[in-house]
């Protein structure tokens, strides 16, 4: 039996996620992510840090989480059910998303990404499930992304009735695009990359989903590895990933108005929520939060100092505080970068 229950005073539900630290010593990548998709205006996973005892043994820190779902306390959509197949019924609300996917609860985009024909894309039902969704609505959602991706893909794409504008969220999916930047997410747009649609709503981007790869040097692909802040996470397809990222960012990148509007939302949110010192006092709220009982942790998990989980470049910290102060340069690294490399143009916010 399902039984919704607030659990630590986050909004009563029946499905929740506990998600380890292992691949992220901070305790705070996915944390700040949430947060900042947050503050951003959009629905994000609210999360609390617990300590986690199983058969009176301790387990250490982990992430308390809200489970992706249709909700009117998650994503608030309509509840899709079975006999809605037909009129503006059957138009929503559905989640889908980019993951490992099989044949069952998949389909195949018809398009190839940009500058890659031989990588194929597949998107995965979320929620509802695909053993659930009936065929026309199934049929429903694929078409309805299809006919997006043909106008995405199509000579007067930018047009506002006819090309992409009328198919998505556009400003969600700036959000989207700048919290998966400013964190270099590794797995931000081929993997965990959520969308939803609401009932004769546009695709939403989102929500974010799943940072342990994220805020870090990665020793793999060259736009993960590199130590001066660089790289774009959107390109991700140029490192032949396990997992293929569709071509939507690129093209998106090809309308001057969405690069520019990209840019002035960036310049704009450096200013307030994407400072240097609103990231840096998250972190601090959380550190002071965490700061006693990862004494515990580490000497159940001795992990300070290794290499774990994402292969890492440079020296592990062999304390926590080093750890933290390490995610503070990452970003501080990061956002300089972005200041100088941001995409587009805006022309208030550069006289001002």
């Amino acid at each position: 039996t399902n039984l919704n229950d607030s659990i630590l005073g986050l909004p009563e539900e029946n499905d929740w996620v506990l998600l380890s630290n292992y691949n992220d010593k901070s305790f705070m990548r996915n944390i700040l992510g949430y947060q900042l998709f947050e503050r951003l205006g959009h629905y994000a996973p609210r999360a609390k840090l617990v300590d986690v005892i199983l058969n009176n043994e301790y387990q250490g820190i982990y992430i308390l989480t809200e489970k992706i779902k249709r909700d009117k306390n998650r994503v608030d959509i309509a509840n899709l059910k079975e006999e809605d197949i037909e009129g503006e019924e059957l138009t929503g609300g559905y989640i889908f998303k980019i993951d490992y996917w099989n044949n069952n609860d998949s389909w195949e985009s018809p398009y190839h990404p940009i500058n890659h024909s031989d990588l194929n894309v597949h998107f995965v039902f979320h929620d509802p499930d695909w053993d659930e969704l009936v065929y026309q609505q199934k049929n429903y959602l694929e078409n309805y992304v299809t006919s997006f991706e043909t106008a995405l893909y199509s000579s007067n794409f930018t047009d506002e009735t006819q090309g992409y504008p009328n198919f998505i969220d556009v400003n969600s999916f700036i959000d989207y695009f700048l919290v998966s930047e400013v964190s270099r997410n590794n797995d931000g747009f081929k993997k965990s990359r959520y969308f939803h649609k609401d009932k004769n709503g546009k695709i939403m981007a989102g929500p974010v989903w799943d940072f342990d790869w994220a805020w870090k040097n990665i020793n793999e692909c060259y736009i993960f590895k590199a130590t001066d802040g660089s790289g774009w996470a959107y390109k991700i397809n140029d490192c032949h990933p396990d997992l293929n990222s569709p071509g939507w960012m690129i093209r998106l990148f090809y309308d001057e108005k969405f690069k520019n509007e990209v840019n002035c939302r960036y310049f704009d949110l450096r200013t307030n929520i994407m400072s240097d010192e609103t990231v840096f006092g998250m972190i601090d709220s959380l550190y002071n939060e965490v700061k006693n009982a990862q004494i515990k942790h580490f000497q159940k998990w001795k992990i300070l100092g290794q290499n774990v989980g994402a292969p890492e470049i440079g020296t592990q910290p062999a304390t926590y505080e080093g750890e933290v102060e390490k995610l503070k340069d990452w970003i501080a690294t990061r956002f300089s970068w972005l200041d100088k490399n941001m995409l587009g143009k805006c022309a208030t916010v550069h006289s001002q």
